[in-house]
C-alpha cells in the first residue's frame, strides 16, 4: 500500500531517491502519482503512444522511424516502462529475425483520451495564451 505524502513534500522536488525510509517501508518524499506523472509527462512516452494509437500494433522498428532524435536506449527505455507500468503490450513471435510488435493496452489509450482533450483545450485557448504573452511583453517592454 502507497502512503500518502503532504502536498509540500510532493511539490517540494524531484522524487526522492534517498535511502530514508517511513514506516511503510516506502522512501521518505516518496509519491507514487508525482512519479506516474513524471514518467507520463517525459518527452518521448505520449509520442510513443500516439503511434501506437494510430495502429493496432507496431514493430519496433516503425516506432523508431516516427520518433527521430530518439536514441536506441531512450526508447527501449521508454518500451519497457510503458510496458511495465501496463500501458502497452509487448508481443515476440517466434520467428527468424524475430518479430516484436507492441500495441496499446486498454490503460494506454485512457491516458491518450486524456491526452486528446487537452489538445483539443491547447487548441481551442492558444489564441488566448498569445494574446496574454503579448501583453505581458509589451507591459514588461514598456517598464
Amino acid at each position: 500500500m502507497h502512503s500518502k505524502v503532504s502536498v509540500a513534500a510532493a511539490s517540494s522536488g524531484s522524487v526522492s531517491s534517498g535511502s530514508v525510509s517511513s514506516g511503510s517501508g516506502e522512501q521518505a518524499g516518496y509519491c507514487p502519482a508525482r512519479e506516474l506523472f513524471e514518467i507520463l509527462s517525459s518527452k518521448w512516452v505520449i509520442r510513443t503512444l500516439l503511434i501506437l494509437d494510430a495502429e493496432h500494433a507496431v514493430r519496433y522498428s516503425a516506432i523508431r522511424k516516427q520518433l527521430p532524435g530518439i536514441s536506441h536506449k531512450m526508447m527501449a527505455q521508454t518500451l519497457r516502462t510503458l510496458q511495465r507500468d501496463g500501458f502497452i503490450s509487448r508481443h515476440a513471435t517466434a520467428s527468424i529475425p524475430p518479430r516484436v510488435e507492441y500495441s496499446l493496452e486498454p490503460m494506454g489509450r485512457e491516458v491518450l483520451a486524456i491526452v486528446y482533450q487537452f489538445k483539443t483545450w491547447t487548441e481551442d485557448n492558444v489564441e488566448r495564451v498569445l494574446d496574454h504573452r503579448e501583453r505581458n511583453t509589451a507591459e514588461e517592454s514598456a517598464s
